[in-house]
């Protein structure tokens, strides 16, 4: 790809100015009056818990109890809430977390602190219209979830922001950049598909990277071959419609409500209920999408207007861009994701958001892609507040998953357009990293 020169300056502290503001109040009213405190995170995203950081004193507790001989993938003891291990193996031997309540601030602190910075080194706009969505983005129910919670997601964005700042330098930081995003990998899993950096580089360097890689991936599995399977089977399962996001959300959750959405029509439909049995519409209707995505990204990859901007990226801002949309693509069709994941769509926002400044004239894909993801990252909210305005309410059903109260047609289809948005962001994304993929083959054609 052509490239611009890297802007000079590498860190703008606009976004993490308005993110340590933010954080500031947030802890003054929890030291200062608790009941604001949870009252703006109830608005905010809906499920505060009573102190902050619980997904990452899960994580040192685990290690705590493993240290002391408990078998943590059936019972956990040293976890608040008793949850069993279902991490990958790997953070039980990273004994050098300390566990405790005051470890667990500093810990989360820490992670925080480099997750605003990292959104520093970000290609944030100028322009105070794009700054305006940018704080859209950074203060969304997805973020403020993440923070909160302290999840482990947050270490995955730090280690692909560190691959994607480092790349651009000698062999030895770039060496480091694919260390961090193996070792993210080894820790999620799901970082792997940022890998996809690696075609950028000669391919005398592919293959020998390549082979360290596949080297370390499979002493990796064989190292922990016996713990996986105990792994898997206390992973959480979300089904749509729900809170998670994911490929099979939406031809799954219609076919599951199916018989619902019917009835809040009018129509006694017999029929919905062996549909939703067999599961097959689900299935045809997730091959429609998939090829209906495949077929537009192909085109959207050969269009001018989405192309000559990709192609005259600064090189930062294309690894940015590139190691977002492989996670997020990578997320979708890899499982279904919990509302924190969708942070990585901060890797991609700037970047949009910016080029979309840049056009000042014509229609892009850009602009009108960035308020959908900004729909995205705000998505639980939205579909909070439709059934409440219209007297609804969302209803437990199991473990941390929501389901819409049957009977009010206004929810399914506030679901539905949320879906559908979540369909055209993976649709562009996929267009990037085919332009990516055609550049480094060498068969872009060239911009008409």
């Amino acid at each position: 790809m052509l490239n611009r020169r890297e802007p000079t300056r590498r860190f703008d502290p606009f976004i993490p100015g308005v993110a340590s503001l933010v954080l500031a109040i947030m802890v003054w009213f929890h030291a200062r009056d608790p009941g604001i405190y949870h009252d703006i995170l109830d608005i905010w995203m809906l499920q505060p818990f009573a102190d902050p950081f619980l997904d990452l004193s899960f994580v040192t507790a685990s290690v705590s109890c493993f240290g002391r001989g408990i078998d943590v993938y059936t019972s956990n003891p040293c976890d608040i809430l008793g949850r069993e291990f279902n991490y990958s193996p790997l953070w039980l031997r990273l004994t050098i977390l300390p566990h405790g309540p005051v470890w667990t601030n500093v810990l989360g602190v820490i992670v925080v602190a480099g997750f605003v910075i990292a959104l520093g080194c970000m290609p944030w706009p100028k322009h105070w219209r794009g700054r305006l969505l940018a704080v859209l983005g950074l203060l969304s129910y997805s973020t403020a979830y993440a923070v909160e919670r302290g999840n482990m997601d947050l270490v995955m964005f730090l280690c692909a922001a560190f691959a994607a700042l480092v790349l651009g330098r000698g062999p030895v930081f770039r060496g480091l950049a694919y260390a961090a995003i193996v070792f993210a990998s080894m820790l999620k899993f799901y970082p792997a598909v940022a890998l996809i950096v690696l075609l950028r580089e000669r391919w005398r360097v592919v293959l020998a990277a390549g082979a360290a890689i596949a080297v370390a991936f499979g002493t990796f599995v064989l190292a922990f071959r016996d713990e996986f399977p105990r792994m898997a089977a206390t992973l959480p399962v979300s089904w749509p419609p729900g809170m998670a996001w994911g490929a099979k959300g939406l031809p799954r959750g219609l076919n599951d409500v199916l018989p619902d959405l019917m009835a809040a029509l009018g129509f006694a439909a017999p029929w919905a209920t062996s549909a939703r049995d067999s599961q097959l519409p689900a299935f045809v209707l997730l091959i429609v999408l998939l090829l209906g995505a495949m077929g537009y990204a192909m085109r959207l990859s050969r269009d001018p207007r989405f192309t000559i901007p990709l192609d005259t990226l600064a090189p930062r801002s294309e690894r940015l861009l590139l190691i977002g949309a492989a996670l997020v693509c990578g997320c979708f069709f890899l499982g279904q994701s919990l509302p924190y994941r969708a942070i990585h769509l901060l890797f991609v926002l700037p970047v949009f958001l910016s080029l979309g400044e840049a056009a000042s004239t014509g229609r892009t894909p850009f602009r009108g892609t960035v308020i959908v993801m900004l729909l995205i990252l705000w998505e639980l909210p939205i579909r909070w507040r439709v059934p409440w305005i219209v007297g609804a309410r969302f209803v437990p059903t199991e473990g941390p998953v929501f389901a819409f109260v049957p009977g009010s047609l206004l929810t399914y289809i506030a679901w539905v357009a949320l879906e559908l948005c979540w369909w055209w962001v993976i649709t562009v994304l996929l267009a990037v990293l085919l332009r990516f993929l055609a550049s480094v083959s060498g068969t872009a054609r060239p911009a008409a």
